[in-house]
């Protein structure tokens, strides 16, 4: 496994200096271009260090945890970059987020300041746990100050915090996922190998975390035309007529957003040359969507990278790779292949009830690790994992394991690896279904479903003791003739629910929400 940290822990280590010495380096190329404006990255560098002395001004200090709620463009950059300068810790909701959710999310972290869009500090009257934050602050800032001049530099070191970042299903507790400079830097690293950034690539993402990438890579990066929080909403047309004047080479993006720009390039004949990388994750790919992709950008090379917010990458696979795979019968019924471990992580497969149990030593946790093609839940370790959650100590014993000082992520989901270290997904781990003497795997089914051309999402879970195969369909006059190919699948379940809608995750609007689907009422 490689070690990125550049130091050792008691070294002054700040991240916001790989983005300084891209500015030093090539000041003149562009930095960002979002909807408003493009700055380069000597402009950009001058307002973080004038943004960094307002905020000092205003009474932010080393830290302190900030909340921010601002779009995804250079205002959002700055300010992150600003608040990593001076050794603050940015505080990050999804923007999607309920009164509910923000109001628990804030008193899991207790918040010094409050950055937002004028529209969000409007809403904050509203929310008493908002109102008692001490510092509220606009995205606006006293541009009186020089790069010339010295920029105040907090001394931070490798362990002291950078990010939280808040991880949260529909039901869980809010976990704060903890980021400290030196594991935002080693998933820079481990990233930046992963994309390998070429000199003049100018790069699209849709994903807030990988543009802080491509400011540590030193390339440029567009912001999408989109309201990334509607992602269902997405117009392509305006995507490609981007992706069309700046030139742009590599597109990093949701699933989600990336079969959307495939579907629409295909059915109006557009020309998607120009792309040679694209990078996705954050959902499973299953074949037709593996297909799809290099029908619609056929000089790209095409990675899915599989991940979380608490570890990516974790492994990664060529869409032509899922092809291969998927299409050959006798291999799609053992799970979904998410490719080889990354060389800056360590996996392993626990047994499914370790999770519930005490393991106190090395040789303790060794008898719960499973062999190759054995089934249970996948853990990773890495420099680049999140080790803790923020004040919340149930979560981290629920998602965490050390074992030597190494420490253990539990990732949730199920699987398995083969003798060449290739990982394996059959699905979350609170979905698989005990049937009868068996356990029912969803991915399995999932991607089996998936071949009957008319269903565009299918699932199956276990609900009130009945197993339901859960479809949606293309075309719904083609119910009957589905439900029939389906009997033939010899899939166990005991009802088949033909319904509008699959229920998507809010974030990428692209893998099912199995919490939402459980408490569907026909």
């Amino acid at each position: 496994m490689e070690n990125h940290y550049p130091i050792d822990d008691k070294t002054r280590f700040n991240v916001v200096d790989l983005f300084f010495e891209n500015a030093k380096k090539n000041p003149e190329q562009i930095a960002i271009i979002d909807a408003k404006r493009a700055v380069s990255f000597r402009i950009l560098a001058e307002e973080v260090v004038q943004t960094s002395h307002y905020f000092l001004q205003k009474g932010i200090k080393k830290g302190d945890k900030v909340l921010i709620f601002i779009g995804m463009g250079v205002d959002l950059y700055r300010t992150v970059l600003s608040l990593f300068n001076i050794g603050a810790v940015a505080v990050f909701l999804d923007p999607w987020v309920n009164k509910k959710r923000m109001e628990e999310c804030c008193k899991t972290v207790e918040c010094q300041a409050f950055i937002g869009v004028l529209k969000a500090r409007i809403l904050s009257i509203f929310s008493k746990q908002l109102q008692k934050i001490p510092i509220q602050l606009g995205i606006s800032f006293p541009q009186n100050h020089s790069i010339e001049n010295a920029n105040f530099q907090a001394i931070t070191y490798p362990q002291d915090m950078a990010l939280i970042t808040f991880t949260t299903g529909s039901t869980d507790t809010p976990k704060g996922s903890i980021r400290t400079h030196a594991i935002l830097y080693a998933q820079f690293r481990a990233l930046i190998d992963k994309i390998n950034p070429e000199k003049n690539e100018v790069n699209m993402t849709s994903l807030p975390i990988m543009l802080f990438i491509n400011l540590a890579a030193g390339i440029t990066s567009i912001i999408p035309k989109a309201k990334l929080k509607r992602l269902h909403l997405l117009k392509p047309t305006k995507i490609l007529k981007q992706i069309d004047i700046y030139r742009v080479s590599s597109l990093i993006a949701s699933p989600f957003f990336v079969k959307k720009i495939a579907e629409y390039a295909l059915d109006n004949q557009i020309d998607t040359s120009q792309i040679k990388k694209i990078f996705t994750g954050g959902a499973p790919i299953f074949a037709q969507e593996a297909q799809l992709y290099l029908k619609a950008f056929p000089k790209a090379k095409i990675e899915i990278v599989y991940g979380s917010t608490e570890a990516e990458p974790i492994s990664s696979i060529l869409a032509k790779d899922i092809i291969t795979h998927q299409l050959d019968k006798s291999l799609i019924t053992k799970g979904l292949s998410v490719g080889k471990i990354d060389k800056n992580t360590t996996a392993k497969i626990i047994s499914f009830d370790a999770k519930y149990l005490s393991i106190n030593d090395l040789e303790d946790f060794k008898k719960h690790i499973l062999l190759p093609y054995q089934v249970g839940e996948i853990i990773v370790s890495g420099h680049h994992v999140s080790k803790n959650y923020f004040n919340n100590p149930l979560a981290e014993k629920q998602n965490k394991i050390w074992i030597d000082g190494t420490c253990w992520h539990l990732t949730g989901d199920s699987g398995y690896l083969d003798e060449n270290n290739c990982l394996f997904l059959t699905g979350r781990c609170n979905t698989v279904i005990t049937h009868q003497t068996t356990l029912i795997y969803p991915f399995i089914y999932e991607a089996i479903l998936l071949q009957i051309p008319a269903i565009s999402l299918a699932t199956i879970l276990k609900i009130d003791e009945k197993i339901i195969i859960f479809v949606e369909l293309k075309n719904k006059k083609q119910k009957n003739e589905v439900i029939t190919q389906i009997k033939l699948l010899s899939i166990p379940h005991d009802i088949i629910e033909c319904i509008k809608k699959i229920p998507r995750d809010l974030r990428h609007y692209a893998k099912i929400d199995y919490e939402k689907l459980k408490n569907y009422l026909p």
